[in-house]
């Protein structure tokens, strides 16, 4: 997806626009380097979690722990340790069958909670949409990599420039970055199409 390979040169673009040195590795012996290193990856989780991007989500069919929380909800279930965040949680059930048709299988949004690396609810099982955590920067799509690169130049700005000026300015382009990688992303797909139970039944 993205023609940027590597973390170094989403780094670069964030340093460039707040015109600092670029590194060569992020185990440079440099303060650019060093913050890079430092901050990349809570950086980058943020701004995965901050929207829904389609490269970043993830299907999960989950079982309960076999622990049964202490009051209110009848089953934990561990979220993986790439969840980053939660967008949805639903059961399937059967809602009906006949001899022209197979069973109809309907997602049932329910009731849950999110309590640390846990969802609660009151069912066996359950099916989950999240965004996750993506480490391969082939997989980011151009404009993320734009906004992801302003992200970075917005939170290393005052340690590498002192200028708060500047920040201001990069949390402003991040904004516009992210945006319009958002409203990208999200023209992606196509339309569901909605077919009538009774309609089916009867060809």
């Amino acid at each position: 997806m993205s023609s940027l390979s590597s973390v170094v040169e989403i780094c670069n673009m964030g340093l460039g626009w707040i015109g600092a040195d670029r590194i060569t590795s992020l185990d440079d012996d440099s303060t650019q380097a060093n913050l890079c290193k430092l901050n990349y990856e809570t950086i980058r989780d943020t701004v995965l979690e901050s929207r829904e991007w389609t490269f970043a989500v993830k299907r999960f069919t989950l079982l309960p722990t076999g622990e049964t929380p202490e009051f209110n909800w009848g089953q934990a279930f561990e979220l993986p340790t790439e969840v980053l965040r939660v967008l949805s949680v639903e059961r399937e059930s059967v809602v009906g069958s006949n001899e022209l048709t197979s069973n109809f299988i309907e997602h049932e949004q329910m009731n849950w909670v999110r309590e640390g690396s846990e969802i609660l609810a009151d069912w066996d099982s359950i099916s989950m949409r999240a965004v996750i955590r993506i480490t391969d920067t082939a997989k980011f799509s151009p404009s993320f990599v734009h906004a992801l690169a302003a992200r970075i130049a917005a939170d290393l700005c005052i340690p590498i420039t002192r200028s708060k000026t500047l920040q201001q300015q990069m949390f402003v382009l991040y904004g516009a970055k992210l945006d319009d990688a958002a409203s990208l992303d999200g023209m992606q797909g196509r339309s569901k199409r909605i077919r009538s139970r009774y309609l089916a039944a009867r060809r």
